[in-house]
């Protein structure tokens, strides 16, 4: 990623921003799994559609907040380690 370091600095502020709606997603997925496997054990009834729809929906937020956190990792990497190497390569005259 090439860029001022303000901007991507700000561009890792703003993904880290977004990080809060994946976590409660997260959380939401989680007690509707608790609450499905609850139902299960209190009833004979095998509720299969819903165990389905909601396992999708588990690996789809999941794997979006594992997205995500590389993301602002990555953003948070470039302005951290981008300068530096721009300031190495400036120091040894390359």
């Amino acid at each position: 990623m090439r860029g001022h370091p303000d901007a991507i600095l700000q561009q890792h502020a703003e993904r880290g921003g977004l990080m809060i709606y994946f976590s409660i997603a997260l959380l939401v997925v989680a007690v509707v799994l608790v609450v499905l496997r609850v139902a299960e054990r209190r009833s004979e009834n095998r509720r299969l559609p819903a165990t389905i729809i909601v396992a999708i929906v588990a690996l789809a937020v999941g794997i979006s907040s594992i997205v995500q956190l590389y993301r602002v990792g990555d953003t948070g990497a470039q302005s951290v380690w981008g300068n530096e190497i721009a300031h190495l390569k400036q120091a040894s005259g390359k």
